[in-house]
């Protein structure tokens, strides 16, 4: 839910206890000049900016899903659903049989490529 703004330029909102304890330490990892809150602002405005960006960028790719350890995204170019999954560590298509096409690339930037973070080795 979405709170009222306070006259300061700000909204608050509510973040559930887990996600905050995982951001806290990560803020606090890389030791940044700035407060939390600042942080996190900064890392929303990122997330809207990547946004518009791929919109530019692949205005026809789109992400359609996360299903066990595959990523799948609807490419309207060739009009086809591709399948991005894991391979030797990597972010790998299926359709193009490649690591570094457009697809992977496009895969990279959504956060949902986070739910395959089960499928890499953490040791290569």
């Amino acid at each position: 839910m979405l709170m009222e703004s306070k006259g300061d330029g700000y909204r608050r909102t509510p973040i559930k206890e887990g996600v905050f304890l995982k951001l806290k330490e990560i803020y606090n990892n890389i030791g940044i000049d700035k407060g939390i809150s600042g942080w996190i602002s900064d890392i929303l405005s990122l997330y809207v900016m990547k946004h518009e960006f791929l919109k530019i960028y692949a205005p026809y790719l789109s992400y359609i899903a996360v299903h066990d350890n595959e990523l799948y995204i609807k490419d309207n170019k060739i009009d086809k659903i591709v399948e991005i999954t894991i391979r030797d560590n990597k972010i790998y298509c299926k359709y193009c049989e490649r690591d570094n096409c457009i697809h992977a690339m496009y895969a990279i930037a959504l956060l949902e490529i986070g739910k395959l973070t089960k499928y890499l080795k953490k040791d290569q």
